[in-house]
């Protein structure tokens, strides 16, 4: 499976784009946008430069691509320009995208990361998804949401 993880936005506050490159579960590369355009944090981008660097890196196109999984529930819009995006950028789509709670991202970094079976899991930073933090729980490699923190 492959799949290319987004930090992307087009929405004021949204920042630090980037990219990750994971192939049958190895991570290929990770990069911030910053990096290719000089402009810190990368606000209100989607990683086009972190996308192609990825793609060369992993010897790949956008073809193989199984998933696009990007950390924001989002909306209509938002998915709609993500699609024009791509379309224009490389003239096909990838397999499939995901868009994933911003919260619950943060809190499986941290419990997957971790390397613990069990644990109490508090995510909070400044805004994603009309939320602000939330409480989870990681059980045997699951993560159940016990408490969400409305922005």
């Amino acid at each position: 499976m492959i799949v290319i993880g987004l930090n992307a936005s087009f929405y004021f506050g949204g920042g630090d784009a980037s990219a990750c490159l994971i192939i049958d579960g190895k991570i290929v590369g990770a990069c911030e946008e910053e990096r290719f355009t000089r402009i810190k944090h990368g606000r209100h981008q989607i990683p086009i430069n972190s996308i192609k660097w990825l793609i060369k890196k992993g010897n790949i196109s956008i073809r193989d691509v199984d998933v696009i999984a990007l950390n924001t529930i989002g909306n209509d819009n938002f998915k709609n320009t993500l699609i024009e995006f791509f379309l224009q950028e490389f003239g096909c789509l990838p397999k499939k995208f995901k868009f994933y709670n911003h919260q619950l991202c943060h809190a499986a970094s941290a419990y997957w990361g971790s390397g613990w079976k069990n644990s109490a899991i508090l995510s909070f930073d400044y805004s994603g998804d009309g939320l602000c933090g939330g409480f989870y729980e990681g059980i045997n490699g699951k993560i159940k949401t016990l408490d969400e923190i409305l922005t």
